[in-house]
């Protein structure tokens, strides 16, 4: 298996359970290099994503951030993709414990001795995530990058879902969609989340891109409020014209991965 194209795959285990991940190497080096300055991306899915996201975009963005030299990690939350659990598993304060558990994890692999940076990178409700875990362990992450996130997922997800019947919501416990329910939980969380407060101290480098074309997550007002919320951190900013959600477009996905890329390289060991 070519572990820097396409990871090297494995599952870890969790108190709650077992997360299917994939980790990338950089080429040509020996994997237990115990040299320092090693550095590790940790990429966040989207809501009902999973690791490999639309078209492979997280695949094919670790491989491009492999061949740059990172070691980059993406794996499922619980109830996504090849994790445990199911979609009632799905709720901001899962995903957030999923991360910091990923990361223990991997973290303390031989092949990641001598690391020396944790960058963190969401895409959509994974954006929301990677904010709020960010702004929960500052010291933890160098950079974090939001790509074409919901500022406001509880608003996003109520237009998605409009009309919503809260009094049947809260009395069965979740809400069918398509063949998944959604947990009553993750609106309960979503309506007491208060991601502006989260992030007003935040002050790490922080780079937000958004597509003009998403018709999922619309840029605007989402790409406003972040950088409005955001006000105190280290902020970058890109739109890609006429990305989609997701950046299925080759040329459009090439130029998020490239301005990420610049981004990320501004804060290497010794920069």
């Amino acid at each position: 298996m070519d572990n820097t194209n396409f990871g090297e795959h494995f599952a870890l285990q969790t108190p709650k359970g077992h997360l299917t991940a994939s980790l990338h190497f950089p080429p040509h080096r020996d994997r237990y290099d115990a040299r320092e300055g090693k550095e590790l991306i940790v990429m966040l899915h989207g809501f009902s994503g999973t690791r490999y996201e639309t078209y492979g975009l997280f695949e094919k963005a670790a491989a491009h951030f492999a061949h740059h030299g990172y070691h980059v990690l993406r794996f499922d939350f619980r109830g996504c993709g090849d994790s445990h659990g199911t979609s009632m598993d799905v709720y901001p304060s899962a995903q957030i414990e999923d991360t910091f558990w990923a990361i223990e994890y991997v973290t303390a692999l031989p092949e990641l001795r001598g690391l020396a940076t944790c960058h963190l990178l969401g895409f959509s409700f994974g954006g929301v995530v990677a904010a709020l875990s960010a702004s929960a362990r500052p010291e933890m992450f160098r950079t974090l990058t939001i790509w074409e996130g919901p500022f406001n997922l509880g608003r996003e997800l109520k237009r998605a879902f409009e009309p919503i019947d809260y009094d049947a919501l809260w009395a069965q416990g979740y809400l069918a969609n398509g063949d998944s329910r959604l947990n009553a939980h993750l609106f309960y969380e979503l309506d007491h989340l208060d991601l502006a407060a989260s992030l007003s101290s935040y002050s790490g480098p922080v780079l937000v891109i958004s597509g003009t074309a998403d018709d999922i997550v619309p840029f605007q007002p989402n790409h406003q409020e972040w950088l409005e919320h955001l006000r105190n951190a280290q902020l970058s900013e890109a739109l890609i014209k006429g990305a989609d959600h997701g950046f299925t477009g080759d040329a459009q996905r090439c130029q998020a991965v490239d301005v990420t890329t610049q981004f990320l390289a501004r804060y290497r060991p010794g920069q």
